[in-house]
């Protein structure tokens, strides 16, 4: 993790000029862990970005952890009716965010069609943010 912040801030140094090359926000997606990992992996996990900053000698930047997977069943929401918002292989519109009706009443999650797919096959990728100090909305 400390590589990945020194190549980030050797780059804003050398391209950008900048003279404070700290990261201020960090935006963390991470794939392939289950439900049951979430809390396991977001204490490790966090606590691994905010020793590197530590180390290197940089103040904590504010953090989103981000969570996306594909292994889902919800199908309800992303299948326009005849005649809907369909594009034309009768997906749902590429960059639709669904974080109501379906999402979690006791956690921040989202599901987002991000792009479009071929024959109507498209899944929608499922959004489990475990930190937001960010306060992003899932539409941002």
């Amino acid at each position: 993790m400390v590589h990945i912040i020194k190549k980030y801030m050797q780059y804003r140094r050398e391209k950008e000029g900048n003279a404070n090359p700290a990261p201020r926000r960090i935006l963390f997606y991470r794939d392939g862990i289950s439900e049951g990992e979430f809390q396991a992996c977001k204490s490790m996990e966090v606590a691994q970005i905010f020793k590197a900053c530590d180390n290197i000698g940089i103040l904590r930047p504010k953090l989103t952890f981000v969570v996306v997977g594909k292994n889902h069943h919800i199908r309800y929401g992303f299948f326009p009716p005849r005649g809907g918002s369909a594009d034309r292989s009768g997906n749902a519109p590429a960059g639709l965010v669904v974080d109501r009706e379906i999402t979690s009443p006791v956690e921040y999650d989202f599901y987002l069609q991000s792009h479009g797919g071929l024959l109507g096959t498209s899944r929608s990728s499922h959004y489990n943010v475990l930190v937001d100090q960010n306060n992003f909305m899932p539409d941002e």
